[in-house]
C-alpha cells in the first residue's frame, strides 16, 4: 500500500496507532500473546480434579490472523502430568 498511496498508507496507519492495533512497519511484525486461565471446580465428580486450566495463544488478539498462521501448538507440561505433552490443531 505504501509504495502505491503513501497519503493512504499514512491515514491507515494512524487508524491502527489510535485503535492500539499498530505493531510497526517491520514486514512480520506480530504480537503473541499466551498464557493460561484458570478456574475452580465446584463439588467435582473426582475430588483431585477441582481445578480447570485453559491455555491459549493469540496473534494481534485477531482470531483469523490467529488461524491463518498457527496450525498447531504442543504444550509440554511437567513430566509429573500423565499427560505431559498437549497438542492442540
Amino acid at each position: 500500500m505504501r509504495q502505491h498511496d503513501e497519503a493512504a498508507f499514512q491515514d491507515r496507519k494512524a487508524e491502527l496507532i489510535d485503535a492500539g492495533e499498530w505493531y510497526g512497519e517491520d514486514k512480520g511484525v506480530a504480537k503473541v500473546v499466551f498464557g493460561n486461565q484458570y478456574e475452580h471446580v465446584n463439588n467435582p465428580k473426582n475430588k483431585k480434579l477441582c481445578n480447570r486450566w485453559c491455555v491459549f495463544l493469540s496473534l494481534n488478539n485477531q482470531a483469523p490472523f490467529t488461524e491463518k498462521y498457527i496450525k498447531h501448538i504442543t504444550w509440554y507440561l511437567p513430566k509429573t502430568y500423565k499427560h505431559s505433552k498437549i497438542i492442540i490443531e
